[in-house]
């Protein structure tokens, strides 16, 4: 226990206060895979996160439900550096959005910007308009953007 409440501000906090977990020893991670949390485990006790290009936007809401800042971090790296595709883009952008990822988020703007036109056809644009409004409103200023830094010859 010493080790999870010295890495995880969450963790510390269900072990010091009069919580389930403080009496009990046990932690309830619904929701969260047994793969997921092992690597969780195994990055709080040694610093290093096996299989993170495979397992990273799996591990990041996790790493951001346990306050694992560093994880988080790292995670949204990996995800930037294995770059965005039609497949992949509708998730990611949500992942920005649900978990506060400032770097992935403009990333993942810049590239709707740019191939609007394509992921206008998804219907997975419909549903991430629908249940992430603000993400239009994101989408309209990046344009803006790109348009004020455009220089017309």
């Amino acid at each position: 226990m010493n080790i999870l409440s010295a890495r995880s501000p969450a963790f510390e906090g269900m072990f010091s206060n009069k919580m389930v977990e403080h009496e009990t020893g046990i932690v309830n991670v619904a929701g969260i895979s047994k793969e997921v949390f092992n690597a969780i485990l195994e990055y709080m006790y040694t610093g290093t996160c096996p299989n993170l290009s495979i397992w990273a936007a799996a591990i990041l809401p996790a790493a951001d439900r346990y306050l694992l800042t560093d994880l988080k971090d790292i995670c949204e790296e990996e995800l930037i550096k294995q770059g965005l595709t039609y497949r992949n883009i509708f998730d990611r952008l949500k992942l920005a959005d649900l978990h506060s990822l400032t770097n992935l988020r403009s990333k993942c703007l810049h590239f709707f910007v740019l191939e609007l036109e394509e992921l206008l056809k998804f219907k997975e644009f419909r549903e991430l308009t629908a249940t992430h409004p603000n993400i239009n409103i994101e989408i309209y200023r990046e344009m803006n953007a790109m348009m004020e830094n455009t220089v017309i010859l």
